[in-house]
């Protein structure tokens, strides 16, 4: 291909009569231009279609440069320093005439064009091409004014007070190369300043350049040594970089008009120096300082000064994300203004310090619309006025609050405005004089074990002066809410969202807006949990209210109380109101116990309420409401193994009266989606209120069975003694224990008669004198009186072997309970726990081991969900563990 090439160059040449020869320099440090022997081939001084080559990788200063000279090419590799001087006089050097790039300097090697030489001029259709260093000296000049001409510099331009004249940013292109402006004042070059370029502001002391409206890549300033002024308009799309160490300032200012000067910048970064962003002095108009950063502000160290002096603002906007490590960021007021930073991204303090200096009372303010970290440092606030320093969030979008070290000084005053929502997760806001607010609109999250509270070292925010407004959204992921005030106990959203189980109210609400149950479940207490005529509830993940739930209604919109229980879990009730005046408040609550504790006389068309399940609507103040009650049943209702619902068709909705259970009917029967396994039934219209269950006309259609509960077998004095409980024994027409030797085929080993029938606990025992060697697997049956059979879940007791085994089953764990076994393991208690895959801890018991083991069923509370889990055994020299699953 180069033959080719070679071959076409010749022809060309015979064509038209245009030759061109390729000198080589060999002469030694200070040879003269013009000079034969300083020349490969030999020659005094190269015709204007020749190429220049300077490849000996040394230095060189080629002196005696003619008056003027043109010349096809200049060529500078192999790692070659020239420096090109001439005789007195004007002299031009001419380059381009030849084909391809006419002034070439390669990576590694460098071109000075010394003082004495005046013009280095492109030839019309002539390109450079500088990946090397090429260096302008005082009073020379590069000009690449005619048509066609293009410079690309991949290299560097070091202009040490030359001219540089090229009419357009066409002609001279900085792809990813510097521009070294070693001029104390004086003019950039307009050139194209493309991605990776570098202006490179190393001759600035106290003058700043013009730049003709230029946008430029990166700036960087070293050298200031006075104070030295921005005095226009600057634009850059990549880094700002400040890092001078004379402690004199970089402003960027108006002079003493009123117009605003804005540098607008992809990212800052500033490591030493005094950096101002200001108005002016009140003898210098009103025009204002605006810096804007499309990207990341970083500080790591020297001062920023965003000052304000009269009127005007002294604007400082970040796009991305603030970063200081060191260094002093004042946001410093002056008589009449406001210093406003805004950061739209995250900001992160590892070092250094922010003051809120102020002047006659001036406030200084900070909004963060990203996640807020403070890791070291000193926020501060410092002046001769009163105002407080202020700290904004204004996200648009959830935003975190982290601090692990740091001082809060002085009066800052920590601000969520409306719309905004930050979490604080576990982390704590403390500061001596230091306030927080909630505004109305705002959202606080908390995962603190102690919540939020309106004194004291406890909970999330421990400032000196906290405000929570009633307008306000609150969520708490940790074991409390803490004990804080608004206005009339009103808050707008609150939500409950722990994960790991219970949230305990330490004061009322009043929710004005939803109530958002989100994971785990909330106890009240003592304390009122009320939702306003306008508010709603939600839930998600089975979370409910672990206690009583008011609702206040005044129209016929509907609402569901999201109650329950730890051993019962979500277990919902809805009430419709249909007709009534005023606004009236209901009470629901769940309760995990037999309908015969309120009363087991039935009226017509009830033969049998739910034996472990009822809920409690009660109308206590207001105006007189009436209207449907739903109530639910779901997997969470199972009183023990058996089904609990078996007919839809003669479900019913039942209230007690205070005499009786009565038929409070249901709407078409079961309501329309339900089945045997979940569903909703609404009564008809209820006019008084009182205790509900669900019931059934026909008791052999809906058991809604027998609830065992405290089943253990356990080796005693050479036996088994089996104990169980049944805590709704009604209808009861024998117990039988049976037993087995292999789990599959029992057989009865006793029969006991029910001792109540009344709805209430009945407990009782069986002593196995006879066990077999081995395993011995036992079982409860119950017999009710209508001819349904119950089985209590399966035991397995080790008789005969001193070997120690520790056992669970089934696995996996398809309903909510398990058996746990120990055998040959020392008589006492031992603690149960089971761990989630996350490391929680969801429950736990105790078991006791009074022969040489112990087996015992475990009801599992309804918040475990499907997954993975751990059980861990232990006693005082004893620890074991098993996985098991969960579906």
């Amino acid at each position: 291909m180069k033959k080719i090439y070679f071959l076409t160059l010749i022809l060309l040449a015979a064509v038209t009569g245009w030759s061109q020869t390729t000198y080589t320099w060999i002469g030694n440090n200070n040879a003269n231009w013009q000079t034969a022997a300083s020349w490969s081939p030999a020659r005094n001084t190269p015709a204007a279609t020749d190429i220049l080559l300077f490849n000996g990788g040394n230095t060189r200063t080629i002196t005696n440069f003619p008056t003027a000279q043109t010349v096809g090419r200049i060529h500078v590799s192999n790692n070659t320093n020239i420096r090109l001087q001439s005789s007195p006089g004007v002299q031009t050097l001419t380059i381009g005439n030849g084909t391809g790039d006419d002034f070439i300097i390669e990576s590694g090697s460098s071109f000075i064009q010394d003082v004495s030489m005046n013009e280095i001029r492109m030839a019309t259709n002539a390109t450079a091409n500088i990946a090397g260093t090429y260096t302008l000296e005082n009073a020379v000049g590069f000009f690449l004014s005619n048509s066609g001409v293009v410079a690309t510099v991949t290299g560097t331009i070091i202009n040490s007070d030359g001219a540089i004249n090229s009419a357009s940013a066409t002609k001279l292109i900085f792809n990813g190369g510097t521009y070294v402006h070693d001029i104390n004042g004086g003019t950039i070059p307009t050139a194209a300043w493309n991605a990776g370029s570098i202006l490179d502001l190393a001759g600035v002391t106290d003058t700043w350049p013009a730049t003709n409206g230029q946008t430029f890549y990166n700036v960087r300033v070293a050298n200031i040594t006075s104070n030295t002024t921005i005095g226009s308009n600057l634009s850059c799309t990549g880094d700002f970089t400040v890092a001078f160490t004379a402690n004199v300032d970089l402003r960027i200012n108006n002079g003493n008009s009123n117009t605003q000067y804005t540098l607008s910048v992809g990212n800052f970064k500033q490591s030493s120096g005094n950096f101002i962003v200001t108005s002016n002095t009140s003898s210098m108009g009103t025009g204002g300082g605006i810096l804007n950063v499309a990207g990341d502000f970083e500080l790591s160290g020297g001062n920023f000064i965003l000052r304000d002096d009269v009127a005007a603002v002294a604007g400082f906007n970040v796009s991305g994300n603030y970063n200081q490590s060191g260094g002093t960021f004042y946001l410093r007021d002056g008589v009449t203004g406001t210093s406003i930073a805004n950061v739209t991204g995250n900001f992160e303090m590892t070092g250094g310090t922010i003051n809120f200096s102020n002047i006659n009372n001036q406030t200084g303010t900070l909004n963060v619309g990203g996640n807020f970290t403070h890791a070291a440092g000193t926020l501060t606030e410092s002046g001769n006025g009163s105002s407080n320093g202020v700290i904004n969030f204004n996200g648009t979008s959830v935003q975190t609050y982290s601090r692990t070290s740091g001082n809060n000084n002085n009066t800052l005053n920590y601000n969520i405005l409306n719309n905004a929502i930050v979490d604080f997760g576990t982390a704590i806001i403390t500061g001596t004089g230091t306030t927080f607010n909630v505004n109305a609109g705002g959202k606080l999250i908390t995962s603190n074990a102690n919540g939020i509270n309106s004194t004291g070292n406890s909970g999330s925010i421990q400032t000196n002066t906290r405000t929570f407004n009633a307008g306000a959204d609150y969520e708490f992921r940790g074991a409390a809410t803490g004990s804080f005030t608004t206005a009339s106990s009103n808050v707008r959203n609150l939500s409950f969202n722990n994960a790991s189980g219970q949230v305990t109210m330490n004061r009322s609400f009043n929710v004005t807006g939803e109530l958002a149950l989100m994971n785990g479940y909330v106890t009240p207490g003592a304390n009122t949990l009320l939702v306003g005529t306008a508010g709603t509830s939600t839930s998600s993940n089975g979370a409910y209210v672990n206690g009583q739930l008011s609702k206040q209604f005044n129209n016929t919109t509907g609402f569901t109380f999201y109650v329950g229980k730890v051993s019962g879990g979500l277990r919902s009730i809805g009430f419709t109101p249909t007709s009534g005046t005023g606004t009236t408040t209901f009470v629901a609550e769940f309760l995990r116990a037999s309908g015969a504790v309120v009363g087991s006389v039935y009226g017509s068309g009830i033969s049998r309420v739910s034996q472990c399940e009822y809920w409690t609507l009660n109308r206590n103040v207001g105006g007189n409401r009436i209207g449907r009650v739903t109530l639910s049943w779901d997997a969470n209702s199972n009183c023990g193994t058996a089904p609990y619902v078996t007919s839809l068709g003669t479900l019913r909705v039942a209230r007690h009266d205070g005499t009786s259970w009565t038929n409070a009917g249901s709407v078409n029967g079961a309501d329309l989606g339900s089945s045997l396994t979940s569903g909703f039934i609404t009564s008809d219209v209820v006019t008084n209120f009182s205790p509900f269950a669900l019931a059934t006309s026909n008791a052999a259609e809906n058991p809604l069975p027998v609830l065992f509960a405290d089943v253990k077998a356990y080796s005693k004095n050479n036996g088994v003694q089996v104990e169980w409980s049944n805590l709704t024994e009604r209808e009861i027409l024998n117990y039988e224990v049976e037993r087995s030797a292999n789990g599959i085929d029992f057989y009865a080993v006793n029969q006991q008669l029910p001792r109540s029938n009344r709805d209430d606990k009945a407990s009782y025992t069986f002593f196995d004198a006879s066990p077999v060697n081995g395993a011995n697997y036992y079982r409860v049956r119950v017999q009710e009186q209508s001819g349904k059979v119950i089985y209590s879940k399966i035991l397995r007791v080790e008789m005969g072997s001193t070997k120690y085994s520790f056992s669970l089953y089934p696995n996996p764990v398809t309903g909510k309970q398990l058996t746990v076994s120990l055998n040959g393991v020392k008589q006492g208690k031992y603690n149960v726990q089971i761990i989630d895959a996350a490391g929680q801890r969801v429950f736990t018991t105790n078991l006791s081991n009074v022969g040489t083991g112990v087996t015992q069923m475990i009801e599992l509370p309804a918040s475990v969900k499907t997954g993975m889990y751990v059980m861990i055994v232990s006693a005082d020299d004893y620890r074991e563990t098993k996985q098991f699953i969960v579906r």
